[in-house]
């Protein structure tokens, strides 16, 4: 799927659900990245792009600006509060939160509250049916 897709070379890639991208070791996400780095225009989409740690939020600020955050091990000294740990880097603390949305909002994020976006459409009215609906037979 992942070769099918690049063959067709996109040039703007408008990604759903981005959060599921958290994980660098993820097979969805080391499909994805390839992809949107190649493209010329990648949109990602999510109500909610960090569930909990800026951790989660690398590999998509890394698919958007690969210059402005180039790697995992500085972002996570920087806003993670990362230290060496018995079994490698942990990274599963918060630091610097509000330069980090300072620098999300200058750059990548935009965020729309639903009070401010306007209603969709109401749908098209329900028109009846061309047969009235056959009765069920009564039970015997």
């Amino acid at each position: 799927m992942r070769r099918a897709l690049e063959a067709l070379r996109p040039q703007a890639i408008i990604c759903d659900e981005s959060q599921c991208l958290k994980s660098r070791a993820a097979l969805r996400t080391k499909a994805m990245l390839p992809l949107l780095k190649a493209a010329r225009r990648a949109m990602l989409l999510s109500g909610t792009p960090a569930l909990s740690r800026p951790v989660e939020l690398f590999t998509q600020l890394h698919a958007l600006d690969a210059k402005a955050f180039p790697a995992f091990k500085a972002f996570a000294h920087r806003y993670c509060d990362a230290k060496q740990g018995r079994y490698g880097l942990d990274a599963s603390g918060c630091s610097h939160l509000s330069e980090l949305h300072t620098v999300l909002f200058a750059s990548v994020a935009l965020r729309r509250l639903k009070r401010d976006v306007p209603s969709p459409p109401t749908p098209n009215p329900q028109y009846p049916p061309t047969h009235p609906p056959r009765p069920f037979p009564s039970p015997a």
